[in-house]
C-alpha cells in the first residue's frame, strides 16, 4: 500500500489537510459573525440617523408653521386695525383647517403613509441596487478569474511535473 499517493495517477493531491480546512472554516465563520455585527450596527445607525433627521425636519416645519401663523395674525391685525380681530381671524382660519383635516382624516393618513412608504422604498431600492451592482462586479471579476489557473491547480501541476522529473 502506498501512503503518499504519488504512484496512483487517478488520485489528486489535496493542498490542505483537514486541520487547515477546519481553521479556514472557523476563520470564515468568525468573519461572517463580524460582518453580521457590522451590518446590524450600520442598519441601527441608519435608523437612528433617519429618526434624528426626521425629528429635526418636523420641528423645523412646526416652527415655520408657528412663525407663519403669527405673521398671518399680525398681517390680519394690520389690515383690520385691531389685534383682537386679526388674531381672532387667524384662529378661526386654523380652526377651520383643523376641522377639515379631522373630517378627511383617512385621506390625510393615506397621503402621509404614502409619502413615508415611498421614502422607505426609495432608500431600500437604492441599497438593493447598490448590492446588485456589487454582485454584478463580483461575477464579472469571477468570470475574468475563471480563465486563470487556480492556485491548487498550479500546485497539482507542479507536483505532477516534479514526479515526472524524478522518474
Amino acid at each position: 500500500m502506498v501512503s503518499n499517493g504519488q504512484n496512483l495517477p487517478m488520485q489528486q493531491y489535496l493542498p490542505k489537510n483537514l486541520s487547515a480546512i477546519w481553521n479556514d472554516v472557523k476563520d470564515y465563520l468568525r468573519i461572517r459573525k463580524e460582518l453580521f455585527k457590522l451590518m446590524a450596527l450600520e442598519k441601527a445607525f441608519k435608523i437612528m440617523a433617519d429618526l434624528v433627521t426626521n425629528t429635526l425636519v418636523l420641528l423645523s416645519l412646526l416652527m415655520a408653521f408657528l412663525a407663519s401663523a403669527i405673521t398671518l395674525a399680525f398681517y390680519l391685525s394690520y389690515l383690520l386695525n385691531s389685534y383682537t380681530k386679526g388674531f381672532g381671524c387667524a384662529t378661526i382660519f386654523f380652526t377651520i383647517v383643523a376641522f377639515l383635516i379631522s373630517w378627511k382624516k383617512s385621506a390625510v393618513e393615506k397621503f402621509i403613509a404614502g409619502i413615508a412608504v415611498k421614502r422607505y422604498f426609495e432608500k431600500h431600492c437604492e441599497a438593493q441596487e447598490e448590492k446588485e451592482k456589487l454582485a454584478a462586479a463580483a461575477e464579472e471579476k469571477e468570470a475574468d478569474d475563471g480563465d486563470q489557473e487556480k492556485p491548487w491547480q498550479k500546485y497539482a501541476a507542479e507536483q505532477t511535473d516534479m514526479n515526472k522529473h524524478e522518474a
